[in-house]
């Protein structure tokens, strides 16, 4: 199965109960993010009480209907420097 376009879409959105994303790169190169990876860089943390984004929305909206959306990072050693940030990060956002 291709995993893109609106075909692909629309099965995720349309899970019952729990849904799961496989990664196994050390990187992501996501455009969203990359104000937060600078800041990362430079030492900042990012304020779990003024991060807000679609994603953590949607997550919110799927608990509330009784359904997860969840990821499994596959980690090598040592962690890659976006891993660093992704790990540190995370722990915000759920």
């Amino acid at each position: 199965m291709l995993l893109d376009g609106d075909d692909w879409r629309a099965m995720l959105r349309g899970f019952q109960t729990e849904a799961w994303r496989l990664e196994t790169l050390p990187q992501y190169l996501v455009p969203q993010e990359a104000e937060e990876l600078e800041a990362f860089r430079a030492g900042k943390r990012v304020d779990p009480d003024a991060y807000s984004s679609a994603y953590t929305e949607d997550l919110k909206r799927l608990r509330g209907e009784g359904r997860r959306k969840g990821r499994v990072h596959v980690l090598s050693r040592p962690l890659s420097e976006y891993l660093r940030f992704e790990v540190d990060a995370q722990a915000l956002r759920v």
